[in-house]
Protein backbone atom coordinates (compact mmCIF):
# COMPACT_ATOMS: atom_id res chain seq x y z
CA UNK A 1 0.00 0.00 0.00
CA UNK A 2 2.98 2.16 0.36
CA UNK A 3 2.98 2.97 -3.83
CA UNK A 4 -0.70 4.03 -3.12
CA UNK A 5 -0.31 5.87 0.05
CA UNK A 6 2.41 8.62 -1.99
CA UNK A 7 0.12 8.90 -4.68
CA UNK A 8 -2.63 9.93 -1.97
CA UNK A 9 -0.31 12.52 -0.40
CA UNK A 10 -1.18 15.16 -3.46
CA UNK A 11 -4.65 13.74 -3.61
CA UNK A 12 -8.00 13.45 -1.81
CA UNK A 13 -8.52 9.85 -1.20
CA UNK A 14 -11.50 8.29 -0.09
CA UNK A 15 -11.42 4.50 1.83
CA UNK A 16 -15.08 2.76 1.93
CA UNK A 17 -15.37 -0.98 3.23
CA UNK A 18 -18.59 -2.88 2.44
CA UNK A 19 -18.97 -5.60 4.56
CA UNK A 20 -20.84 -8.57 2.87
CA UNK A 21 -20.65 -11.02 5.63
CA UNK A 22 -24.24 -12.39 5.55
CA UNK A 23 -23.54 -13.78 2.03
CA UNK A 24 -19.99 -15.62 3.16
CA UNK A 25 -18.29 -13.10 1.11
CA UNK A 26 -15.99 -11.28 3.26
CA UNK A 27 -15.49 -7.95 3.07
CA UNK A 28 -14.28 -5.40 0.38
CA UNK A 29 -12.05 -2.51 0.78
CA UNK A 30 -12.45 -0.23 -2.14
CA UNK A 31 -9.45 2.67 -2.56
CA UNK A 32 -10.34 5.80 -4.50
CA UNK A 33 -8.23 8.44 -5.34
CA UNK A 34 -9.59 11.88 -6.76
CA UNK A 35 -7.79 15.48 -7.43
CA UNK A 36 -4.12 14.69 -8.23
CA UNK A 37 -2.87 15.12 -11.65
CA UNK A 38 -3.96 12.46 -14.40
CA UNK A 39 -2.62 9.20 -13.94
CA UNK A 40 -2.16 6.09 -16.28
CA UNK A 41 -2.04 2.15 -15.98
CA UNK A 42 1.82 1.38 -15.23
CA UNK A 43 3.37 -0.78 -18.04
CA UNK A 44 4.69 -3.15 -15.24
CA UNK A 45 3.70 -4.21 -12.00
CA UNK A 46 5.29 -2.32 -8.45
CA UNK A 47 7.02 -3.61 -5.79
CA UNK A 48 3.73 -3.30 -3.89
CA UNK A 49 0.98 -4.49 -6.35
CA UNK A 50 3.11 -7.49 -6.86
CA UNK A 51 3.50 -7.77 -2.51
CA UNK A 52 -0.58 -7.36 -2.13
CA UNK A 53 -0.96 -9.68 -5.13
CA UNK A 54 0.84 -12.28 -2.92
CA UNK A 55 -0.86 -11.39 -0.04
CA UNK A 56 -4.47 -11.25 -1.47
CA UNK A 57 -4.75 -13.71 -4.30
CA UNK A 58 -1.63 -16.23 -2.80
CA UNK A 59 -2.35 -16.68 1.01
CA UNK A 60 -5.84 -16.00 1.08
CA UNK A 61 -6.49 -18.10 -1.93
CA UNK A 62 -10.22 -16.61 -2.59
CA UNK A 63 -9.05 -13.04 -2.27
CA UNK A 64 -9.16 -10.58 -5.42
CA UNK A 65 -7.67 -7.16 -6.35
CA UNK A 66 -9.36 -5.17 -9.37
CA UNK A 67 -7.49 -2.12 -10.56
CA UNK A 68 -9.50 0.87 -12.54
CA UNK A 69 -6.82 3.41 -13.78
CA UNK A 70 -8.94 6.02 -14.50
CA UNK A 71 -7.63 9.66 -15.53
CA UNK A 72 -8.78 10.87 -12.75
CA UNK A 73 -7.28 8.51 -9.76
CA UNK A 74 -7.15 5.25 -8.86
CA UNK A 75 -9.72 3.09 -7.58
CA UNK A 76 -8.94 -0.53 -6.19
CA UNK A 77 -11.32 -3.08 -5.14
CA UNK A 78 -10.45 -6.04 -2.72
CA UNK A 79 -12.30 -8.94 -1.54
CA UNK A 80 -11.05 -10.62 1.06
CA UNK A 81 -12.84 -13.78 2.05
CA UNK A 82 -14.15 -14.69 5.46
Amino acid sequence: MEQFGDRAAAKQLRLREAILRRRGRGTRPRWTETGGPPVKPPTRPGFGTRVMDDMIRGQLKKGEMRFDWRAEGLACQIVLPV
